[in-house]
């Protein structure tokens, strides 16, 4: 289950302060050219048209057909992984402010077309040619401009290579944008990104949305003069609906979404973004899907204005300004009682760790400031055994700073009781490295207990309960656990063509399966939700 209270979400149209929380039952949640990294692991999909020579694909997984329709993303091209991929630069609160497209375009009598910067790296003797110069401006093919109406559509400027015909200067260059060459008054030919479901093309789809006295969006150009007579492959058309489109997304498996304002991804992504209930007590929801809500006519899946305010699931607050007592409607989390040992033996932390395997004894691990787990670590959580329990609880006054992957062993389990389960109480901030890719625990990120969070993503949140997951469009983040925010930060922007979500909260039911010290009230309120049989 998510709950979602007041928060923005980066493919959110509409601002929205939130607070998450998964919780779910007991679920237990031949040339070097084509050896570059591409496939199923790109995030740009389709066909490229040329009036002369017909289709041309851009990811292996779509190249087995010439013609629409286009296949599905298994039928991949059993020689070589290959495609093109989009990259991003984002601003501080995750927002696209531009990016690059590079990789590899195949047709079957052209061969291989590298575009951008991939040209640079297969330079050697039947590669793409030596040449890596285009005939004016830069080779890399990148993105910084919006289209004025329609802003997820991105202007792209930069060059791609005809392989087969090497370092032939007039030959080889295929241009984006009409800009690279300075003809745009006679020919405003151009290709656009769309950045919410990485599509290539033009805004209007084809209407012709550009300015000029021809209107050529969605097209690159290749063509050279010789006597009087032209040369090349002309126009090469990107269209929308020649593009396999993917949008960049979160799921929860098993569980449910709460939000205490709107639910509206800009896109929908087409896939379940959560198993069972998506709820808003104030807002709408929009472009968000339950896996449930397509099962049964019984009962709504999709319910705006649930009774939050007295909801079991509600993020703990301070019952008094000062007191690390946080109450929500049918329990309470003692955080000075976890802290004073109350629960369980207390073991003061450092200021960070580098790579950790340990069990942890269902005790208490206190830092009275920022803790942080350091870059390239791994900190392991083992299998307890006999009477030493695999649980335990971390209690940080400060931000939980994440720069390295944390995992629970996976072997020796012969007692519940011995099941590793962590459980992480913020005082202040959880921040994740982009380069984390797997995290497992159950966080409740609580914040200071003063500051309200701001309602842009963009400002410094200052301890008040943000989770933010790292900035990256290469790296997809699982949590196997529960998470509860103040307010949470989806940053990540993979896709691919297998519409792989960015972050992904899975969790495993640990929580309730071995509660770590000091968790066993509230854990008592959280649902629990079961898939039966029918029969």
């Amino acid at each position: 289950m998510f709950l979602l209270q007041k928060n923005y979400f980066k493919y959110f149209l509409l601002p929205l302060a939130v607070v998450i929380l998964a919780v779910v039952s007991i679920f237990v949640w031949q040339s070097r050219a084509p050896q570059a990294s591409a496939g199923l692991s790109d995030n740009l999909g389709g066909h490229a048209w040329d009036t002369y020579y017909g289709w041309i694909s851009y990811n292996s997984c779509n190249s087995a057909y010439t013609n629409p329709p286009y296949p599905a993303v298994d039928n991949c091209w059993s020689l070589a992984d290959w495609g093109l991929n989009a990259t991003f630069t984002t601003g501080t609160g995750g927002e696209i402010t531009g990016g690059e497209v590079s990789g590899f375009m195949w047709h079957d009598a052209l061969g291989w077309i590298c575009v951008g910067s991939t040209c640079a790296s297969y330079t050697g003797v039947n590669e793409c040619g030596s040449d890596i110069t285009p005939p004016s401006g830069n080779l890399a093919v990148t993105f910084d401009t919006q289209d004025a109406l329609q802003p997820e559509w991105w202007e792209l400027k930069g060059w791609g290579k005809i392989c087969a015909w090497g370092d032939d200067p007039d030959a080889a260059w295929i241009s984006f944008n009409c800009s690279n060459t300075g003809d745009c008054a006679t020919s405003d030919y151009k290709v656009y990104i769309n950045v919410d479901d990485y599509t290539l093309g033009d805004p209007n789809n084809g209407l012709g949305s550009c300015p000029g006295s021809i209107s050529e969006c969605g097209f690159a150009w290749n063509g050279y003069t010789v006597g009087g007579q032209n040369y090349g492959t002309g126009f090469i058309m990107f269209d929308p609906s020649n593009s396999v489109a993917h949008v960049v997304h979160f799921v929860t498996t098993e569980g449910d979404v709460y939000a205490y304002r709107d639910i509206n991804p800009s896109v929908d992504s087409g896939s379940n973004n959560a198993t069972y209930l998506i709820l808003s007590e104030t807002g709408t929801i929009a472009n968000f899907n339950s896996e449930e809500r397509y099962k049964t006519i019984s009962e709504s899946y999709l319910q705006s204005s649930p009774d939050l305010l007295t909801d079991p699931a509600k993020v703990p607050t301070p019952v008094a300004s000062g007191v690390k007592l946080y109450a929500n409607a049918l329990s309470y989390l003692d955080v000075q009682g976890i802290i004073d040992g109350d629960y369980g033996t207390v073991n003061s932390l450092p200021a960070s760790w580098g790579t950790q395997s340990l069990t942890l004894n269902g005790e208490v691990y206190h830092r009275a400031g920022d803790f942080t787990i350091n870059s390239g670590s791994t900190v392991t959580f083992n299998v307890g055994s006999g009477s030493v329990s695999g649980a335990g609880t971390f209690v940080i006054e400060g931000d939980l700073i994440i720069r390295g992957n944390i995992r629970y062993q996976q072997t020796g389990l012969s007692d519940i009781d011995n099941l590793p389960v962590a459980v992480f109480i913020v005082l202040g901030d959880v921040v994740i490295d982009p380069a984390v890719t797997d995290i497992a625990g159950n966080f409740i990120v609580l914040g200071d207990g003063v500051t309200t969070c701001p309602s842009s993503l963009a400002d410094d949140p200052q301890n008040c309960g943000r989770f933010s997951t790292g900035v990256s469009s290469s790296d997809t983040l699982t949590i196997r656990g529960m998470v509860m925010a103040k307010q949470f930060n989806f940053q990540r922007m993979y896709t691919d063509v297998l519409n792989t979500p960015a972050e992904v909260i899975n969790y495993d039911g640990r929580l309730i399966a071995n509660t770590p010290p000091g968790l066993e009230e509230i854990t008592d309120t959280l649902p629990i939700f079961k898939k039966t049989s029918p029969f």
